[in-house]
């Protein structure tokens, strides 16, 4: 129902002379925003039906996305920590601790006692 509805939204923009949104938050009609839902058509080409690409090809004269135009695909688990570790590795090499100076250890206050 909702493909449909937006469909009809921009047809109606097509008749009334206006271009077509490729974006999102571009135009917004009814409640729609009509170029998220283009872009989620022509990125989305492969998952539509035959008679869906037909009458987007045809009627509001869209296709599928270039490969250009595609986002890329979000990182995985395991890209994310090839990039940590890729970063610790690339790190200075860790120092000593620093002593405090006029600090002493207490052996009356260890929980074990002298």
């Amino acid at each position: 129902m909702v493909w449909q509805r937006s469909y009809r939204l921009c047809r109606k923009l097509i008749e009334d002379g206006q271009p077509l949104p490729m974006t999102p938050g571009e135009t917004t009609v009814q409640g729609e925003d009509l170029g998220a839902w283009v872009q989620a058509q022509r990125h989305g080409w492969e998952q539509l039906l035959p008679a869906q690409a037909w009458v987007l090809e045809n009627m509001l004269h869209l296709g599928p996305a270039d490969a250009s135009e595609r986002p890329q695909a979000p990182r995985t688990q395991a890209d994310k920590w090839a990039i940590n570790l890729r970063a610790a590795g690339s790190s200075t090499p860790a120092r000593e601790p620093c002593s405090r100076q006029g600090s002493t250890w207490n052996s009356s206050l260890s929980p074990t006692g002298p």
